[in-house]
């Protein structure tokens, strides 16, 4: 679903979508999203979202990683999940179930 708001065009990207926000002290750190998404071999897979705000310092990175591939993607289908930190991108891969 699309719609126009002059010469902006905002676009429905997936109706499967889901998101959470990562807080530490009450203080937003990350964004999560997650969405199915057909694998190479057709079965279901996942393609996971996870940005950074600001300057999060590394330990925070791997303890909001380690949440979030133990509580919030475990048990989905295979797949990947790319981070954000600023112009920084790496990824690791989802185990299948």
């Amino acid at each position: 679903m699309s719609e126009g708001f002059g010469p902006i065009e905002v676009c429905e990207s997936s109706a499967a979508l889901r998101g959470w926000e990562l807080s530490l002290g009450g203080a937003s750190v990350a964004r999560l999203t997650c969405e199915p998404v057909p694998g190479p071999d057709g079965r279901p897979a996942t393609s996971a979202r996870l940005y950074f705000d600001g300057d999060v310092r590394p330990e925070t990175m791997r303890q909001v990683i380690e949440v979030v591939s133990q509580q919030l993607l475990r048990g989905l289908p295979a797949g990947t999940c790319v981070v954000y930190r600023g112009h920084i991108v790496s990824s690791f891969e989802l185990p299948a179930r």
